[in-house]
């Protein structure tokens, strides 16, 4: 929700950007920033927060989620028809690396 919460995007390109920087535990997912505060790097214009990005609105998403979603997360894991891979997001894009390898053995393995 936090992350969500820091959630920018730029009205006249639609770059994104994140202020939240949370440091709990094992997660470490830091802000990204513009280079100029409020600012889009691209095109300048000021940045704005979505309107599907407010507290009520995500945790309406959440809730069906845990409704409609969830369950298959059995079905298409590993109880299921295995064709699921799973990763727990602790640093944000650094994560991309270790992601793409695990969907490579997951695949390979397959």
């Amino acid at each position: 929700i936090e992350k969500l919460l820091g959630r920018r995007v730029c009205p006249s390109c639609g770059r994104s950007y994140n202020v939240a920087s949370i440091t709990n535990g094992e997660f470490n997912l830091p802000p990204l920033l513009p280079e100029k505060e409020n600012e889009c790097d691209s095109c300048h214009e000021k940045l704005v927060q979505r309107s599907d990005d407010k507290r009520e609105v995500i945790e309406n998403r959440l809730s069906i989620y845990e409704k409609q979603t969830a369950p298959l997360l059995e079905y298409f894991g590993p109880s299921g028809k295995n064709v699921l891979c799973q990763f727990n997001i602790k640093k944000g894009v650094a994560d991309a690396p270790d992601i793409l390898k695990e969907m490579m053995i997951h695949y390979i393995s397959r």
